[in-house]
């Protein structure tokens, strides 16, 4: 497995380099990159902690959505930018799957995460005519029927991993079937037949649809129940230990490169919008996540564990992109 041992070393030497003054940064408009679709849940976050930092930033701050090969494409263009703070990138977790798959064209210490902004936990969903509700009759019925019960993913994406680390939590029968990405594909499938469970975010058109009887919820994957589905027990409730890879956080990353002044500069912005309870608030009823903000070593660790984490589940599951 991959580690991150020479991630210590790197960032000790970034501390140990003289810091370039701040000077008057910003002094022209800042660009956030989001390596996925436009509209998407995370891509509405990343807007909305943005508008709640507008007024502390004296110049235009925009968003630019850049999708393409597995976050990769983004990504690279963030890179290949100078280390002058001006081109940011916002993603969550699927990033260190990118980096795991060589597919940023460097390594993953080449980004520094300046702050963690959010958790979102799936769901796990099954039509409304399955013959199981709960995680115990699910892997019952999937080792009765080995290799019947097909699970949604879209292959190397954070979905995969997701539905990859249930089936290691569980030890059930599943048959991973490649769906594509986006919540709509997966949801055609599910009713369609194509797909027997797959994984979502509460809320939205899969609540309307479990509303109609048409799927139901078996688990939830936070760490206290889910608003939306107050009758639906938790993995852990349950009775299954949750992977690390079965949750994501949204992250502001910048080249590591960049002067520690200006690294400085938004953790401390983005701190003050993300830590203050009105914020908080509104942002998890907009957005039906939780917020939680970490910054500074703290979040270095949690990222090398993430990364660490799913590249063990990649290399033991022998994932690959497509």
């Amino acid at each position: 497995m991959r580690t991150f041992g020479r991630l210590l070393a790197f960032f000790v030497a970034i501390v140990l380099t003289p810091a370039v003054a701040l000077g008057d940064y910003p002094e022209r408009p800042i660009k956030v990159i989001f390596p996925n679709q436009a509209g998407s849940p995370y891509h509405q976050i990343v807007l909305g902690v943005l508008n709640l930092v507008e007024d502390e930033i004296p110049q235009p701050v925009g968003v630019q959505a850049m999708p393409g090969a597995g976050t990769s494409a983004g990504t690279r263009f963030v890179l290949s930018q100078p280390a002058d703070g001006y081109t940011l990138l916002f993603i969550h977790d699927a990033v260190l799957q990118t980096a795991k798959f060589g597919m940023l064209g460097a390594d993953i210490e080449a980004l520094e995460a300046l702050a963690q902004v959010n958790r979102s936990s799936p769901g796990l969903y099954a039509r409304g005519d399955a013959p199981y509700d709960n995680l115990e009759e699910l892997v019952e019925y999937a080792n009765a029927h080995p290799g019947e019960v097909k699970a949604g993913i879209n292959t190397g994406a954070a979905s995969h991993l997701e539905m990859v680390g249930l089936k290691d939590a569980l030890g059930a029968d599943l048959r991973f079937v490649h769906v594509g990405g986006g919540g709509t594909g997966f949801r055609q499938a599910l009713l369609a037949g194509d797909v027997d469970i797959m994984h979502t975010n509460p809320g939205g058109a899969i609540e309307e649809l479990e509303r109609q009887g048409m799927v139901k919820t078996l688990a939830y994957y936070g760490e206290e129940r889910h608003p939306q589905l107050p009758d639906t027990p938790t993995m852990d409730e349950q009775g299954y230990e949750t992977p690390i890879v079965m949750q994501l956080y949204g992250y502001f990353w910048i080249r590591s490169d960049t002067p520690e002044d200006i690294k400085q500069y938004w953790r401390e912005v983005l701190e003050a919008a993300l830590t203050d309870p009105e914020n908080i608030a509104n942002l998890q009823e907009m957005f039906g996540v939780d917020i939680v903000h970490v910054t500074g070593d703290e979040l270095q660790e949690l990222v090398a564990e993430r990364y660490n984490a799913r590249a063990g589940f990649i290399d033991e599951y022998k994932i690959e992109v497509q």
